[in-house]
């Protein structure tokens, strides 16, 4: 049992508590498992795990009782995928590409295939034959327009395919690995996608985007056909069918008041089987008799899921898929389309505490102005949700959105009793192009009302007490976390702010070069700096611009090896707070870049808001748990 600091707010005092979940059971499990993936063949499994606290691979098999069996371990990997024409597994580890047989998966068996020639690759589609090539993507030469080229399937034998002459943002390939459409950027304003039906044909403009438009190509099919994502002369995006000859559209799949963002094929070169819609609770919609067999095996696994399908075997009948149920942590089925079965081949070891998880629900809220603004509210378990503390959480972007699943950061923060709301505030993705436009050059000003009025609108829901509630955010949703305390400070007694952007006019003169190509739509919100209005703009809607006027408290996060936005910026917050007397906290991480994944990084990260939060807040805290100076002590 935890010991934990007694809760300083009223209401959390007053009432009988649920036992904490740990911080140790959220970030530091053991016993977790996760991004299971079936070989071409359904045969084989591979996933990830952890061994002594390290993370590592694992292979194996089920067997007849349904238990995993694993064959082999593999430590000090980067990544991990199986390939469409045998049962090999690829593995990243120390910058070189492996292939690991299985049956003799000893280090001493393994194949080095890292593709020669290269400094940075990627590979964009593997071969279709095993005497064919596969396609790789590599910004050697221009890291803002990366050029196409080819290899054999070991590595070897490179040649160019296309060659970039600085305005192609991408390619899409046919059934042979053959680039049939090219996506150019001719101005700050288009985008054009031409298409030729061979290598032998000239290239042929058939569609021209605007920036403010959508038209994502997913697969060329064999029939001629392109399947895309599309907003063209519509609000909301839409699942279609293009013909490239004259770039007429029609309509697959569309909803009424969310876009289509979110589709799965599951053999390569197929037609989408699978369409998620995100309009509050996750709608699965089957497009193919494949797909409508996954939503039947799908829907007999619980209520309000959210499923995250994590690989296809190269027929696509067997999927590994991960479910939450209820807002639980996800369990992972193998699913075979052909049998029409749902095994369990992997059962979360927090599951064992369904009854302490907060449950997550879709809510809209009205801003000052009248725009109704969609949200994820989560209450504490078995806590009267009356007057209690409450922390509003900001999504990174702007151009982002918070979704319906099993969120860490949502259950610590209700497990402690604080009431959470998610903001998908005016300027988010997902709901059309008129409620994204709302939030254009409204940094700092409308988009910021809408997280002060979600704060409000649970003031006025009598769930939160007015005197602690807090914000909290990353990259973007620092941004408004920061800003927050300058503009609302009336509001929002606290600040979480990682990995932000503190300065906007020194961020987007230092933006990263590989966005080069993709500025146009940055450009929407912020502005540009050859206008001095945007300038001044950026300027003054800046927290450092305002440091001295921030009041309240505030914890600063970082990770040393950002390339997206600078520690520095959060330095010279914490300078600047520091300076002007503030109550200010910051932690930087030596071995994180804009965003954390290592386990000792969210230890401590969770333990730090804990503990602030519960300084500040009232909320309920840990008083002392070993995981995190085992993760000081081990690298954090």
């Amino acid at each position: 049992m935890l010991i934990e600091v007694k809760p300083s707010n009223s209401q959390l005092a007053s009432q009988r508590l649920p036992d904490l979940l740990s911080v140790r059971e959220l970030f530091a499990n053991t016993r977790s498992k996760w991004g299971f993936a079936p070989s071409f063949d359904g045969e084989w499994l591979a996933w990830w795990g952890t061994k002594f606290g390290k993370i590592c691979i694992y292979l194996g098999k089920l067997g007849p009782s349904g238990t995993l069996k694993v064959s082999a371990r593999i430590g000090g990997a980067q990544h991990f995928f199986w390939p469409k024409l045998h049962s090999k597994l690829s593995v990243i580890r120390d910058n070189r590409l492996w292939q690991i047989d299985p049956v003799r998966p000893a280090r001493g068996n393994w194949i080095d295939i890292t593709p020669r020639g290269f400094q940075s690759w990627l590979i964009l589609a593997e071969a279709k034959r095993s005497n064919g090539l596969q396609v790789i993507v590599s910004p050697d030469r221009n890291p803002a327009a990366p050029d196409l080229y080819a290899t054999k399937p070991d590595g070897s034998g490179k040649i160019l395919v296309e060659r970039n002459d600085g305005s192609t943002l991408s390619c899409v390939l046919d059934h042979n690995n053959v680039p049939v459409v090219r996506i150019d950027r001719i101005d700050e304003e288009y985008c054009a996608y031409f298409y030729r039906a061979s290598q032998s044909e000239p290239w042929r403009e058939f569609a021209r985007v605007h920036t403010d438009d959508t038209l994502t190509i997913h697969v060329a099919l064999k029939s001629g056909l392109f399947q895309a994502l599309s907003n063209r002369g519509r609000d909301r995006t839409a699942l279609v069918m293009i013909d490239p000859t004259n770039g007429v559209e029609s309509v697959v799949l569309e909803h009424s008041s969310v876009d289509i963002t979110e589709i799965h094929q599951f053999s390569s070169g197929s037609e989408a089987d699978l369409a998620v819609i995100h309009d509050g609770f996750p709608e699965y919609v089957g497009l193919t008799d494949r797909g409508r067999c996954f939503t039947s095996l799908l829907s007999g696994l619980g209520e309000r899921l959210h499923a995250e399908p994590i690989g296809f075997s190269a027929d696509g009948r067997f999927a590994t898929v991960s479910v939450s149920a209820d807002g639980c942590p996800y369990d992972v089925y193998l699913f075979d389309l052909v049998a029409t079965t749902a095994r369990k081949i992997s059962q979360n070891a927090l599951n064992k505490r369904r009854g302490a998880f907060s449950r997550t629900r879709p809510i809209a809220f009205p801003a000052r102005d009248g725009l109704s603004i969609p949200g994820l509210l989560t209450l504490p378990p078995n806590i009267k949700p009356e007057r209690l503390p409450a922390v509003v959480l900001v999504h990174g972007g702007p151009a982002g959105r918070d979704l319906y699943q099993f969120d860490r950061d949502k259950q610590l923060l209700s497990s402690r009793g604080y009431i959470v709301l998610s903001v998908n505030f005016r300027g988010s993705t997902g709901y059309g192009k008129r409620f994204q436009a709302a939030g254009y050059r409204e940094f700092g000003r409308a988009m910021h009302n809408d997280i002060a009025d979600a704060a409000k609108w649970l003031v006025e829901q009598g769930m939160a007490d007015p005197g602690a509630i807090g914000v909290m955010g990353g990259s973007y949703g620092g941004y408004q976390a920061a800003f927050a305390m300058v503009r609302d400070p009336d509001v929002f007694q606290s600040a979480i702010v990682e990995y932000a952007a503190t300065d906007l006019k020194y961020q987007m003169e230092n933006n990263p070069s590989a966005w080069g190509l993709n500025l146009a739509p940055l450009q929407r919100y912020f502005g540009k700096l050859t206008n001095p209005e945007d300038v001044t703009a950026l300027v003054e809607r800046s927290p450092i611009t305002h440091a001295d006027r921030i009041r309240g408290s505030v914890l600063i996060t970082a990770g040393k090896l950002d390339l997206v936005v600078g520690f520095e910026q959060s330095e010279a917050l914490e300078r600047a707070l520091k300076s002007s007397g503030k109550d200010v906290t910051a932690i930087y991480f030596e071995k994180e870049g804009h965003g954390y994944s290592r386990w000792q990084t969210n230890v401590i990260r969770a333990r730090a808001i804990e503990e602030f939060l519960a300084r500040t807040l009232g909320g309920r805290c840990e008083r002392f748990d070993i995981i995190s100076r085992v993760a000081k002590w081990s690298g954090g």
